[in-house]
Formats: C-alpha cells, structure tokens, sequence
C-alpha cells in the first residue's frame, strides 16, 4: 500500500474511537535492518553530543516543545530513556499558548495529545489545555481518565464544551479531580455541567467565570456533599441568588474563596440573618458591574460579619458606597484584612479614607483612576503614614503630584513597590529629584510605564529608587480603554501566587 498523505494523515488522526476501541500509545521500536549494523567507535576527540552527561542533554531538551521532545525519543536508546525518565516526572502540563511551561509552537493533534498523556499521565496532577488548539472529543475524554489516574486539576478554559461532550466527560473524568476551570467556555450551558459535576464528589475548587449561560442551579444538588474551597463566579450574568445563599450556607467549614466579581447586584439580595459564620473565608472578590443595581452599604455589610477572618477584600467600582464609614466597620469586623482595592470608588475627599489607618494589617492598597479633586497629599500626610505596615501602593491612573508622591516614599519606610503607571500631569517625576538624599534599605520599585517620566531627562537617578520607565506591555493593558492596567500584571496582586488571577478577557487560570 502507498504512504498516506498528510492530509489524509491528519484527517485519520482527528477521527473519534469506538466505545470498543482501546487506547494505543506508540513507542519507538527496533526495527530488524539494523540487526547486523555495527557502529565502529568514534574518536574522542572529534566532537560529539555523545560526550554530554545526561544532564546536560535534558537542558538541551528544555528548549524543545512538546512534539519535538516526543519525536527525539525515537532516535536512539539513550534518547528515548531521557525522554521517558524526564517526561515521567512531570506533575504539570499547560498546553495554553501563551502561559506554557512546555513550549507549544504548532498544532497538537489527538493522536499527539494521546501520546503525550501515555508518557507523563502516570504523575501527571494537573493539566491544562485552555484555549489550545486541541479538539476534545470522546477519545481525548477516556484518555484523560484511563491515562492520569492521579490528576487532580484540570483546565478546559476556552474549550467548545457542548451538551454531548459533557455528558462524556461525566463518564471518564478521574476519580480524584479537585480543581476544575470551566473558564469562558463557548456553548457551555447549565447542563453541560449538571454532567459534568455529577460525578465529581471529590472536588473542592470550581471556575465558572465568564460562563454567561450558566445559572447555577445544578449546584445545589450535585454539590451538596463535597468540601468546597473555592467558587468563582466572575461574570456569570444568571448566577441566581438561591446559589449564593447555598454556597454560603454549606460550606462554612471549608471555604476560602468566593469571587462574585461582575455579577449582576440581583445576586446579593440575601437573607444573611440565618447563615452561618464562614471560618475559613480569606478571599472575597465583588468588582461591582458600573451600574444602578450595585448593592448598599448595608448589604456588603451584612455579608463581610459573616467573614470574621477575611484577608482579600475588592470592592472595585463600588462608588456610592460610605467610604469612611464602611472601612471603619470593616476595620473592626475583620481586622485581619491585608488587600483591599478601593480602585473606581470615587472617594470625593480624603477624610472619606480617615478609617484606613486602622487596618493594622494592610499591606497592599490600591487607589486606581482617583478623581481629580481628591488630595493626595493631605490622605498620606494625615493617613497613610499611620499605616506602617504598607508594603504596596497602587495608583494607577490617578491624578497625583511630585510633592505627594514623595511624601509617600519618605514616610512609609517599608514600602516596596508604588505603582504609578499610566498617571498623568501633574506628575513629571520631580519627586526624582526629591529622593536624592533619602536613605532606604532596599530599593522602592517604582512602575511608572505610559507616563511622561522618562530616563533619558535624568543623569543622576537615586540608589534608593528602582524605576520601571518606558511604554507599556500591551498585554497588560485593556486595549479599550489604554489609560488602565488589568489585573494580570499587577507586580503585588494576592491571586498572583495563590490563584493565578485573569487576564481582562477571562482567559488563563485562577489558582
């Protein structure tokens, strides 16, 4: 028989198996024409990459994507036992495109993706294949199930996950799977993952942000026995109320996380009186949606007694609520909080943030896009000073001088990082000048990309200053709006390390 084509070639290889068909991982063998070939010995001193020691030859391998590592294994013995020792101890794959610790410069098929979960699934704990090129199907499915019996974590951001793909999933995905990212999923409604959840009684993390035709309500029955840890619910624009109070009733022992970021304010209109007091809770994420139906003061209230030991507080966007009044109460509340973003709350003056020197614990603060009328100086001269543990200062955007930024630096002996991108006039970066004569520690890192401060004006630039100048990274940016940073980048954002945080579209991962 001829050879096929590529095409045809790439056409057999994306067919889906039988039910009946097992799943065949191909390895390199012996063929019989080299059985009486001998090899005469090289010269040791004519070079050869046989001289390497096997760590140098896995260094080598490191800049190789995965197809590439995958087809060295066929070239010789030693070759395919590096390849197979050092693919059988990774824990972690990430297809994604763009965040891959493998380098993925090309296509992956199925049959590639088959293999590649033959060589590394035995370890493997988690996986992703967010926005990738891969194109699940019922073999991809199985494959996940009978070749990583460990896995733990599992990423299908992106993925065209429909009602039959779902109900496939439910049937092989691993026994052990404790994080699920359904991120920004096209076509995933509610019972897609009504299937999905349906045999998952060991998970503890779900991801639904960005899932817009999702309501929810299958939660509340098919979760019901398992220890969740975390929800994220970013932009689900029909997460339905009775959820939320679900989420907040059950797992009062166990949750860490809840992110209602973008959620329509309907979500909040709670009875809060009979739920119970959530222990664990660290991270609450309400980034309001810029509309009439934020909730009140008194709600977010309401929710933050139930969060006695909370750290990570966003309350982005929330521009009519009582500053003062609201931080003072959270200050006794929950006086462990150490991130709180009052980004967008359009404070009018700077007695509206008095309260925040009694957060003891705050360590990073961001006031992004502040209006025009809002004094600076008279907020860190009378405030911020007093919060001597502050360690991060965002201010992106925002309408502030030389004069008070340097009042920010010479006061506040422990700060490490001042983010100043995208502010505009009056900052000109005299406050450059300013430090001349201050003695720190450490260098202040200073990010002050997209404004008009630039490196080539200044000769002399302090020790004590470490400046980021320059344009700014575009992926950090909502191309939108440019004058505004995202989350993504954010050199002092708490999801950083724990949670992996999004990027301004949804995509990526969350922990």
């Amino acid at each position: 028989m001829g050879e096929m084509s590529d095409s045809e070639s790439s056409d057999s290889s994306n067919e889906e198996l039988s039910p009946e068909t097992d799943l065949i991982i191909e390895q390199p063998t012996h063929h019989p024409l080299f059985d009486n070939i001998t090899l005469e010995r090289q010269d040791s001193s004519q070079p050869s990459i046989h001289i390497l020691t096997d760590d140098s030859i896995y260094l080598i391998f490191e800049y190789l994507d995965i197809i590439e590592t995958m087809r060295l294994a066929t070239v010789c013995k030693r070759w395919y036992n590096l390849c197979i020792n050092k693919m059988s101890l990774v824990s972690k794959i990430e297809l994604n495109p763009t965040f891959s610790i493998f380098r993925l410069n090309r296509s992956l098929s199925q049959s590639n993706f088959i293999s590649l979960l033959g060589l590394t699934g035995e370890n493997l704990l988690q996986l992703d294949v967010s926005s990738s090129s891969l194109r699940l199907d019922w073999a991809s499915c199985k494959a996940i199930s009978q070749l990583c019996p460990k896995l733990e974590e599992l990423n299908l951001s992106k993925m065209k996950i429909n009602n039959k793909l779902a109900t496939c999933f439910s049937q092989f995905l691993p026994p052990n799977l404790k994080s699920l990212i359904l991120n920004g999923c096209v076509h995933f409604k509610e019972k897609c993952l009504e299937h999905i959840l349906r045999n998952t009684k060991e998970l503890t993390k779900l991801d639904l942000s960005y899932d817009h035709k999702v309501t929810g309500s299958c939660i509340t029955k098919q979760l019901e026995r398992n220890k969740m840890t975390h929800f994220n619910f970013t932009e689900c624009y029909r997460l339905k109320p009775s959820v939320v109070q679900f989420v907040l009733a059950n797992f009062e022992d166990t949750l860490e996380h809840l992110d209602l970021s973008l959620c329509p304010g309907k979500v909040f209109n709670i009875s809060t009186n009979q739920l119970p007091i959530l222990k664990r809770l660290k991270v609450f994420n309400v980034k309001s949606l810029v509309d009439d139906h934020q909730p009140t003061s008194e709600i977010l209230t309401n929710f933050i007694r139930l969060m006695p030991n909370l750290e990570v507080l966003d309350l982005e966007n929330y521009y009519n609520i009582d500053l003062d009044k609201f931080i003072g109460t959270l200050a006794q509340l929950c006086p462990n909080i150490r991130y709180l973003n009052l980004s967008c709350c359009m404070p009018k003056t700077a007695h509206s943030l008095s309260s925040l020197s009694l957060l003891q614990n705050l360590d990073t603060l961001h006031l992004n896009k502040s209006p025009k009328m809002f004094d600076f100086k008279e907020l860190i001269d009378s405030t911020l000073v007093n919060c001597t543990n502050l360690k991060n200062i965002s201010l992106q955007s925002s309408c502030v001088d030389d004069e008070s930024v340097f009042s920010l630096i010479s006061g506040l002996k422990n700060l490490q990082t001042l983010d100043l991108r995208s502010c505009r006039l009056p900052l000109d970066g005299k406050f450059i000048l300013l430090c001349q004569d201050l003695d720190r520690q450490d260098p202040l890192k200073i990010l002050a990309q997209n404004t008009i401060i630039q490196k080539d004006e200044y000769s002399f630039i302090p020790v004590s200053l470490d400046i980021k100048f320059g344009l700014p990274n575009l992926i950090d940016y909502d191309l939108g709006n440019m004058s505004v940073i995202v989350g993504t980048d954010d050199e002092f954002d708490p999801y950083k390390d724990e949670f992996g945080y999004y990027d301004s579209d949804g995509s990526g991962g969350w922990w």
